[in-house]
């Protein structure tokens, strides 16, 4: 189809569409009679429209109200699995979309629903529907929208269940920020980026408008609705409507292909970005700019438009210059009309939306001289008269000559940024050269020198250059020449920050950090925004790990705009940043958004050279502890082993970097249950640490900590007592021990004292202490107290100190409600906690209660198979069989029983505890040849576990005695 052929048909479908019925037929005779094949492409499209059922456009209030009607007692009442509808969000052509809440358990979640309407229920929509949940649930991407539920009513309609976003069409929100061009291009990346993934999983969303790509409160955009999409891989016509043989499409953004019904392909939505992208930078997509401005101005350039719409005021002036060039090409080239003209794919497009906001050529334009040296006048300001120089003399000159202007200026600025940098290079050298020569008696006069001692004074004399002279004998003569140059004194400051770091000495090391901070915001440039970045991102992480999560998200989300304005928004250094404001996500207990962080790491973060390598690893490590913590096993294992592989590459075996491996991957066997090989790898990871770090590093003390943990899993409280105890004293000794790792580690150590008999006045000391410690590192973190007041307890009850233990896990209940939300998984285990303490205490009508309320939470906030819901659901069965209910618990064991099978490897104690009560519970219903059978195997692996002698064992081998 030619572009005036597109041209005429939109025209025309915009003049039938909005005909009454009588008038649209004579429409389309007098159309039929002139020219056939435009009369037939119209009714097709008109076709295409009406399937989409937006009958709620131009089509009167009565219309609107009917359908709202009809939409609405489709619903009313209606309750889908846990939710109930609350309002409606959005309408389409096969389903509506409604915001719902989760109401039963006593807490509430909102979500978005959305469910196929009643007389669209053929087997073909029906087909398509199902398809889109389909595409959806295989997208896991940080800017499309998450799928967490799916199923049928009990009418047989399909429905699926979507996070609900909070947010605004992109374009609204850009306009309401009054955003600029350049700000408006970075918001559109991501987009670009979330289709391209589509792409990859074989999926073409095919409706990208701004009501489907939502912005939500914190700036980043997410793609929804996939209900016409087309899965590359079905079968042919798996996702065709046989309505009218028409698939539906919204108009304005549709590309030729469908119009015509030729075959959607992923260029399908290239044409649909690059009319996102024309209407978040014009004002007004090619469509609406033809109605408005007239017949023809369609098909012209985007500035030109833009231009038009600014002389009625509808557009700021500057933006409709600052679209003219390199933005026009792009724009042309995605909303070409045929599609092997377009852009190969959606990062193609992006490519060159990062290109003209990096000043760089981009490559839909030829690549003339003239062109070459305008992006490089605008890449480089510092050499714009230069620049400026060439071009003119290419007014007058021969092509030769400017070819040769241009190298030389190019050479000649290369020139001056080897020559600054080789400065740089030879000041740091001279540096080190020097710290070797502190080992030469003649130098040191004999005084042994340590490296932090060496460190501390060289740090000292970049911060006050007149220390030099003062300074010990022994310090570098190159310091003094370093004390003139306040880049290089930028870059020492920077390494020995890293380095006090890597020591565990975080006072010095943020010293530094903010010394060379300071230095580097009286630079300018790009080069001098990227410096500053990376010197706010080890502050950030320093902020962090003291607990000011405010300071850390103010600094790293600096860093991030920094890089993004230099870089743009797909470049991989970012995903140092997104992925430190990962980590601080989820030490404020908001795991969701800590994964949206990290995946949003990944996603740019491509490992190319070795430091990117390494930050991948990085990112991959955190994400797999975060899902390791939801209950994402299998997934989380394959991310550690691929940060371990890298890590491999990088540095071999003995490596602190190993070490933090086998660290990951003891904590991911120990939310397995595999208490035994998380020993073994916790082992490994000290034993490492000891020779590498030596005997009073940090993270030795944390892996003494985690063994303390899981040797109190293994029932051997004393070694537990031991490694705690180790850990303990090892940050006693720091200048500034890190507060919430205190805490933690005499946790550890009142739970182990306690379990070995210690006395109760010792064991509340401890507990004591570590509230206090907690309270003072995180004035304002509730979460964290939540989570020690729910371990203090645990402590108390199995001392036997049932009233304490109560009173702290209720102050912790109520702090997870307000921190983590109603919804949480957090919550669910605060509950389950204060059930067991009930049920020591003999109130089980409380206690029944209190299980149930955990098991709503757990059911909505963990997988399926996480082990933590068997917790709930033995809990509960049992104290139902304990009630005389052995047939409600009867389902709620099998339940957990199958959980443990699949989450624990053979012979787990857990395993057994969940035959014993299943087998209680079959004997209670009289069917005594099956209970003996789960008894057997329950009494098998208890043995195996807690041997002959445990209270348990002998209590079980007593049921089965003849």
């Amino acid at each position: 189809m030619t572009p005036e052929r597109w041209a005429r048909l939109k025209v025309a479908f915009h003049e039938a569409a909005e005909l009454p019925p009588t008038a649209r037929g004579r429409l389309l005779e007098t159309l039929r009679s002139a020219d056939p094949d435009l009369h037939a492409e119209l009714e097709r499209l008109l076709a295409a429209h009406d399937a989409a059922d937006d009958r709620f456009e131009g089509r009167g209030e009565a219309a609107v109200a009917a359908l709202r009607s009809e939409l609405q007692a489709a619903v009313e009442g209606l309750r889908i699995g846990p939710y109930q509808v609350v309002s409606e969000l959005g309408r389409g052509g096969m389903g509506a979309v409604y915001l719902a809440e989760r109401t039963d358990g006593g807490f509430q979640q909102r979500v978005a629903v959305k469910l196929l309407k009643r007389g669209m229920d053929t087997e073909e929509i029906v087909r398509r529907f199902v398809a889109e949940r389909q595409s959806l649930a295989g997208l896991a991407h940080p800017n499309i929208a998450r799928l967490l539920d799916g199923g049928q009513t009990a009418d047989g309609r399909p429905y699926f269940v979507l996070e609900a976003v909070a947010g605004q069409p992109v374009t609204q929100w850009a306009d309401a920020r009054r955003l600029g061009v350049d700000e408006r291009l970075r918001l559109f990346l991501p987009i670009a980026d979330a289709v391209q993934f589509a792409h990859r999983n074989l999926v073409v969303h095919r409706d990208l408008k701004p009501a489907n790509v939502l912005v939500d409160e914190t700036g980043t955009p997410k793609l929804l609705d996939f209900g016409i999409a087309k899965l590359l891989d079905a079968p042919a016509g798996a996702t065709r409507l046989t309505r009218h043989e028409a698939a539906p499409l919204t108009p304005d953004y549709a590309s030729p292909e469908q119009f015509s019904g030729a075959p959607v392909t992923t260029a399908t939505d290239v044409f649909g970005l690059g009319v996102l992208l024309h209407e978040l930078v014009v004002g007004a997509t090619p469509a609406a700019a033809e109605r408005e401005l007239g017949s023809g101005w369609g098909r012209r350039s985007a500035s030109a438009i833009a231009q038009a719409l600014a002389g009625r005021g509808r557009v700021d002036p500057r933006r409709a210059r600052r679209l003219a060039g390199d933005l026009d090409t792009i724009l042309g080239k995605a909303l070409a009309p045929e599609p092997e003209r377009r852009y190969g794919t959606a990062a193609e497009l992006a490519e060159d939306v990062l290109r003209h906001l990096e000043r760089r050529p981009v490559r839909a334009r030829r690549p003339t001289l003239v062109y070459r040296v305008s992006r490089l006048v605008r890449r480089n300001k510092l050499a714009a008269g230069l620049a400026l120089a060439v071009v003119a003399f290419a007014v007058t000159a021969t092509v030769a000559a400017v070819g040769f202007a241009r190298q030389r200026d190019r050479a000649e600025a290369e020139s001056r940024r080897a020559e600054a940098q080789s400065r740089r290079l030879t000041a740091v050298k001279d540096f080190q050269v020097g710290l070797f020569k502190v080992a030469d008696p003649g130098k040191n006069r004999g005084e042994s020198v340590s490296a932090r001692a060496l460190l501390e004074a060289a740090g000292r004399s970049l911060l006050t250059p007149a220390e030099v002279t003062a300074g010990p004998a022994w310090l570098p003569d190159s310091l003094g020449r370093l004390s003139s140059d306040p880049e290089v004194r930028a870059d020492l400051l920077q390494a020995i920050g890293e380095t006090f770091s890597n020591l565990g000495v975080p006072d010095e090391s943020e010293r530094a950090f903010r010394a060379a901070l300071a230095l580097r915001e009286d630079f300018e440039g790009p080069d001098a925004e990227l410096d500053i970045a990376a010197t706010l991102v080890p502050l950030g992480r320093l902020a962090r790990e003291r607990g000011d999560f405010a300071e850390a998200e103010r600094l790293l989300r600096r860093s991030l705009q920094l890089r993004r304005n230099v870089l743009g928004g797909l470049a991989p250094v970012l995903g140092e940043s997104l992925g430190e404001l990962g980590l601080v996500a989820r030490q404020r207990g908001d795991g969701p958004r800590a994964e949206a962080f990290f995946r949003r790491a990944l996603a740019v973060e491509r490992g190319g050279d070795d430091a990117g390598a390494e930050r991948r690893a990085g990112v991959l490590i955190n994400l797999a502890n975060g899902l390791g913590e939801n209950g994402s096993l299998d997934e989380a294992a394959a991310l550690l082993g691929q940060a371990a592989e890298i890590h491999r590459k990088l540095y071999g075996e003995n490596h602190p970097r190993a070490a933090e491996d086998w660290a990951a991957l003891g904590g991911l066997e120990f939310r397995r249950g595999a208490f035994d090989r998380a020993a073994a790898h916790f082992e490994r990871t000290i034993a490492l640490r000891r020779r590498i770090l030596g005997a009073d590093h940090p993270d030795l003390a944390l892996a003494l900590s985690s063994l303390a943990a899981i040797e109190l899993k293994r029932g051997r409280p004393e070694v537990a007592e031991t490694s705690a105890r180790e850990a303990l004293a090892i940050l006693s000794r720091m200048p500034e021990p890190p507060l919430p790792d205190l805490a933690d580690i005499r946790v550890n150590l009142a739970e182990a004292a306690a379990r070995r008999g210690a006395d109760p006045v010792e064991v509340s000391s401890l507990v004591r202490e570590a509230l206090a410690a907690s309270r003072t590192a995180y004035p304002s973190n509730d979460a964290n107290i939540a989570m020690l007041l729910g371990n203090f307890a645990i402590v108390l009850r199995d001392q036997g100190n049932l009233d304490q233990a109560e009173r702290l896990l209720r102050q912790s209940l109520e702090l997870r409600r307000r921190t983590f939300g109603p919804d949480s998984a957090e919550l669910g285990a605060g509950w389950n906690a204060l059930a067991t303490v009930l049920v020591r205490g003999a109130r089980l009508a409380e206690a029944e209660t209190a299980f149930r309320q955990a098991l709503a939470i757990r059911r909505a906030a963990l997988p399926a198979t996480h082990p933590d819901l068997s917790s709930s659901l033995v809990g509960l069965g049992e104290l139902l069989v304990d009630r005389g209910r052995p047939a409600e618990a009867l389902p709620l064991l099998g339940e957990a029983l199958t959980i443990r099978r699949s989450a624990y490897p053979a012979g787990h104690v857990r395993i057994g505890f969940a035959e014993r009560a299943l087998g209680t519970a079959t004997f209670a219903l009289g069917r005594k040849s099956e209970a003996a059978e789960h008894w057997r195997r329950a009494l098998e692996i208890l043995t195996a576990a807690l041997g002959s002698e445990d209270p348990a064992v002998v209590a079980l081998a007593a049921k089965l005695a003849p």
